[in-house]
């Protein structure tokens, strides 16, 4: 995987806590969202088109996320960022 960057995400108005974004290749290129316990907060998939980010696609939903691993507890993060 390729190198983390730390990123504030910011989802509508909420400010969540502190986040890694680690670059993957799946069936498209994007990113796992981690938690400071390298816990899964989201997936990132991205499409390209003309080398350029056209659309970014975000998978928040657990039941979806469980089976790349530990999933984060989102609820949470959402309060420990308020």
């Amino acid at each position: 995987m390729g190198q983390n960057r730390g990123v504030d995400l910011s989802l509508g108005r909420i400010e969540a806590a502190r986040a890694l974004i680690d670059p993957v290749f799946l069936d498209t290129p994007g990113a796992l969202l981690l938690d400071a316990q390298q816990l899964l907060i989201a997936v990132w998939a991205l499409d390209i088109a003309g080398g350029q980010i056209t659309t970014i696609s975000a998978i928040l939903n657990p039941d979806k996320l469980t089976h790349l691993g530990p999933v984060a507890d989102y609820a949470a993060l959402l309060r420990s960022a308020s």
